[in-house]
């Protein structure tokens, strides 16, 4: 994914840990050292430059001040990203964090910056684009698995995904290359009817590029 400057706490966060790590390296201190002189423990920085924890306008106060980081525009935007890190989006609700795993968490966040996407499907239609009865057909498939709670909020989630995402007004390219076989996989049965057909079928003026790729033999 290509990223815009949007800010979500996701990519914040991920900003913010690149650019202090460079300051760090730059003065030529290692993560112990830095813990040293700070008087904090050496997993306490490791897990900030790994995005593990956020970073604290106080914590990055005492960084800069340790790096002589002094560039006005540079602490601006560093600081910036440190608020905007701690911010929570609609994905952070409980009915979601609770059902929802924490890598796709992660993704909503980025898939809000991104500005093209690229994917490619061997064998279903990607969340982002799938209807509600297509994707409801795709959850049956591990009904013996998910709890129906999960069930739920991950249905939801795929519809909330997809709404702000193409509704902005300047939604990101999605070049898409499905398999053949997606393109003509029906699910969900008669249960489901002709509602669950292949979304992939009918995206005619959405901002995706849609491409069936021939299986070579």
């Amino acid at each position: 994914m290509v990223m815009t400057s949007y800010e979500s706490p996701a990519a914040a966060r991920r900003r913010l840990r690149l650019a202090v790590r460079k300051a760090r390296e730059a003065i030529g201190l290692t993560q112990g050292q830095v813990a040293e002189q700070l008087s904090w423990s050496i997993s306490k920085v490791n897990r900030m430059e790994n995005g593990e924890v956020t970073i604290s306008p106080t914590d990055l106060a005492a960084l800069l001040n340790l790096f002589g980081v002094t560039n006005k525009d540079v602490v601006n935007e560093m600081s910036r990203d440190a608020k905007a890190a701690k911010q929570r989006g609609w994905w952070h609700e409980s009915r979601y964090r609770e059902h929802v795993t924490p890598a796709t968490l992660q993704l909503i966040q980025f898939e809000n910056e991104a500005v093209a996407i690229r994917c490619f499907q061997p064998t279903l239609v990607p969340g982002m684009l799938q209807t509600g009865p297509y994707a409801a057909a795709v959850m049956d498939l591990w009904s013996d698995d998910l709890a129906e709670a999960d069930r739920i909020a991950r249905l939801d989630v795929r519809s909330r995904r997809r709404g702000p995402l193409f509704q902005k007004a300047e939604p990101p390219s999605y070049l898409l290359i499905l398999d053949e076989s997606v393109v003509l996989r029906e699910l969900g049965g008669s249960d489901h009817g002709r509602s669950a057909r292949n979304p992939a079928r009918r995206r005619q003026g959405s901002p995706v590029d849609h491409r069936a790729d021939r299986p070579a033999c």
